[in-house]
């Protein structure tokens, strides 16, 4: 560690012959000392004498006893601390995106020969310009550029980092709360986790989980299409029930579980979609496994009808994913349900829609809402271009979305055009920035519909259309400049 070097002005102090100073005398008198290249200078005064020891006190501070050779060389460097130190970083410095608050000394035990020898470092208290934590780090730490250790996920800080505080819906899953406020989302240890809708216990990594939180089966949007359409059946007509219904709700269920539960005039039902696996069917025709699966549906029967609750059962194992919703709705319409409810009340587009994967809901709505191209929808979810493709399709047919293909191409931010719109008089009706999206809404942002190669020939010739719209490009500025004029409520 590197110190300053102090000057010592011993010039009041008795001396002896030879200029040698008169220790003895000097007791209780004071030195006056400079630190070089610094603001830093007082007074040294002379407590006590003990053979070549001598007691010192700087700026009435805690004494303290060295050689008297050091003190009269100036090599006391180290009792003025942090004053005296030489620092690499200065107050206010951003290093690799923490700032310096203020330069300390760090004192930390290493091993050495067997032995434990403290070590004093250059360091600072520096902030992190990201999360605002405020902590310790070496200066020689900073020059390696580490950065801070809890947005390296190296540290757990309550109220910053922490499960409870980024991912409170996943909080809500852990079996010991306390965790949540030890733990952060990139942790890879092994935790007990519980569904807080339908109960069920498990072990699992919180990191892996791609959304934030798990996912049960007894959730709306991981059930099955035709899960998802008698769901939609049962909401419009008023009808309460619980999905996946198991030992929480009937401690006999033992491991099993029933698709849904109602009660309707005090009757209770359990109704089970039975889809292409399972119930006697198999991807691999293998007996046992057939055996097992008709084995299992007797049980689940027998256990209902021991508890007084009427089964009902359900054939959705569609032929042809062409007329899945054909398939499936009337078999349901045709059931012993139709003594049930009143399907006429029944809205059928609404249940197509509802039956959708809630992920093609969000593609539609990304498309249509916020305008993100297919690549971007594709990053944004972690997803393949040919679902978003289909997803999109498949929403268009729905009337989800108004999805033309190739007609909203991916163009990088920074390379992205502005189009600037005037009127005869000058007068700029709007900036606009995006080319593609602009031609989208031409006729919501200027009032009329005007065609794209009108608009490419105004951009090219700098001449206004016949409309009187002059088109050009504009700059970033003039777009800001644009963008706070119409939030303060001007033209």
């Amino acid at each position: 560690m590197a110190y300053r070097k102090v000057s010592i002005d011993f010039s009041n102090l008795p001396i002896f012959s030879k200029n040698k100073i008169n220790w003895s005398k000097s007791i209780g008198l004071s030195v006056k000392y400079k630190i070089e290249d610094t603001n830093y200078s007082g007074y040294i005064k002379i407590l006590g004498i003990k053979g070549r020891k001598i007691c010192l006190c700087i700026d009435d501070n805690n004494s303290f006893w060295t050689n008297r050779d050091s003190f009269k060389n100036g090599l006391i460097s180290k009792q003025f601390g942090v004053k005296a130190k030489i620092y690499k970083y200065k107050v206010g410095d951003v290093i690799n995106n923490q700032r310096i608050l203020d330069q300390i000394i760090i004192t930390h035990l290493c091993e050495y020969k067997d032995k434990s020898i403290e070590n004093h470092e250059n360091g600072y208290i520096v902030e992190c310009l990201t999360d605002h934590y405020i902590y310790k780090k070496l200066e020689k730490d900073l020059t390696l550029n580490k950065g801070c250790p809890v947005c390296g996920q190296n540290k757990v800080i309550a109220g910053i980092n922490d499960i409870a505080t980024t991912n409170p819906i996943l909080a809500k899953w852990f079996v010991d709360k306390s965790l949540t406020y030890k733990l952060s989302q990139e942790t890879n240890k092994m935790v007990e986790l519980c569904c807080p809708d339908c109960g069920k216990t498990f072990w699992g990594i919180p990191n892996r989980y791609k959304k934030g939180y798990p996912t049960c089966q007894c959730q709306k949007s991981n059930r099955s299409y035709p899960e998802r359409l008698f769901s939609s059946i049962l909401d419009q007509l008023g009808v309460e029930y619980i999905a996946q219904a198991g030992k929480k709700l009937f401690e006999w269920c033992k491991l099993y579980r029933y698709d849904f539960y109602f009660k309707i005039k005090g009757a209770e039902y359990f109704v089970e979609l039975d889809g292409g696996l399972g119930h006697g069917k198999t991807r691999y025709n293998n007996p046992q496994v057939i055996e097992n699966s008709i084995k299992r549906d007797t049980e689940k029967n027998l256990l209902a009808q021991k508890h007084g609750i009427e089964m009902i059962r359900i054939d959705v194992d569609y032929p042809c994913i062409d007329h899945r919703f054909e398939f499936i709705y009337n078999n349901i319409v045709d059931s012993e349900l139709a003594n049930l409810l009143d399907f006429s009340l029944v809205d059928i587009e609404r249940c197509k829609t509802d039956a959708e994967s809630s992920l093609l809901i969000e593609v539609s709505k990304l498309w249509d809402d916020e305008k993100l191209t297919q690549t971007e929808i594709c990053k944004k979810l972690n997803i393949s271009p040919t679902t978003v493709s289909q997803y999109l399709k498949k929403g268009r047919e729905l009337g989800l979305n108004n999805y033309k293909e190739h007609s909203r191409k991916y163009v990088p931010h920074h390379v992205m055009k502005i189009i600037k719109v005037q009127n005869h008089d000058g007068d700029v009706i709007c900036i606009h920035e995006g080319i593609q999206d602009f031609f989208d809404n031409v006729e919501s942002l200027v009032g009329q519909k005007i065609g794209s190669d009108t608009i490419y020939n105004s951009l090219k010739t700098n001449l206004p259309t016949k409309s009187g719209f002059l088109f050009s490009y504009a700059t970033q500025d003039e777009l800001q400049d644009y963008l706070n004029i119409r939030n303060k409520g001007g033209k």
